[in-house]
């Protein structure tokens, strides 16, 4: 049975529940509270249970549904009840809605009706994001990273950021079978550099941005990615998903790495088939 408790309230109605609540009766209760919700818009509401035991299967899934559709429009629920299973139905009930619902034992009738009636705390409004400033660009060269090259000097040319290009030479060590006789090629070294360096050249003439720097060096692409966005301050890495050699490459795995630990926002740009 669902009885009305008279309340002297603008926005806060109240309903006592006793028995096992069959689908009819909560049939002919939904009019009435769909009603207060045509007329107010948002509603709080008092729900004391009074030797309550429940729904049937039926009225518990058509409530369900009802509260499921129409949660935007209930700004407070107040539940004042008698067992400790009806304190457990209201915290199951908390992660599926959206509005505030408490359960309160019955000597708690008071506090129940101040928290209903209390101006609810305004939504903390989270401030706009600043534009970027300074955003370093990952890059090796390749086809694949070109989607990020574009998408970086896009986001320099709106937000008037310094471009930083940086390529990462990875240590040309050779080894062989046995890691005791590994050698540094200094020859190779030279000619990666001298390479990048054209490459990089290459790519400044073609971006248009007023304010970019650039920077080659040699070691470990990820970490080396990390620590130049932290020197720099920079507060956005871009990347591309795909690289240039080998598996690892493909599954952007460099682009993992970075993400996890780079001190700033990482935009990681998926390359398009080619």
């Amino acid at each position: 049975m669902i009885d009305v408790i008279p309340i002297s309230s603008e926005r806060v109605f109240g309903f006592r529940l006793r028995g096992r609540l069959s689908i009819g009766e909560y049939r002919d209760f939904l009019p009435i509270l769909s009603e207060l919700i045509r007329d107010r818009d948002r509603i709080s509401l008092f729900v004391e249970l009074e030797d309550f035991r429940g729904w049937d299967w039926e009225s518990a899934r058509e409530d369900y549904r009802f509260g499921i559709a129409n949660q935007e429009h209930f700004e407070r629920v107040a539940i004042v009840g008698e067992k400790n299973w009806q304190r457990w139905m209201t915290a199951l009930a908390n992660p599926f809605v959206s509005s505030e619902v408490r359960y309160f034992d019955q000597p708690q009738k008071q506090e129940a009706w101040d928290w209903l009636e209390a101006e609810p705390e305004p939504e903390a409004v989270a401030p706009a994001p600043r534009k970027y400033q300074n955003i370093l660009l990952a890059t090796d060269f390749s086809p694949a990273a070109l989607q990020a090259t574009m998408r970086a000097q896009q986001l320099a040319q709106e937000t008037g950021a310094i471009l930083t290009l940086l390529h990462v030479i990875e240590d040309p060590l050779l080894f062989s079978d046995y890691p005791e006789y590994a050698t540094y090629d200094l020859e190779l070294e030279k000619t990666l550099e001298e390479r990048a360096q054209k490459n990089m050249a290459e790519l400044m003439y073609r971006l248009d941005v007023p304010n970019i720097q650039t920077s080659i060096q040699i070691g470990t692409p990820a970490h080396l990615i990390a620590e130049h966005a932290r020197e720099m301050n920079a507060d956005l890495i871009i990347t591309a998903h795909r690289g240039r050699r080998g598996l690892g490459r493909l599954l952007g795995s460099t682009a993992a790495a970075v993400q996890a630990h780079a001190p700033c926002d990482v935009l990681v740009v998926r390359a398009s088939p080619l």
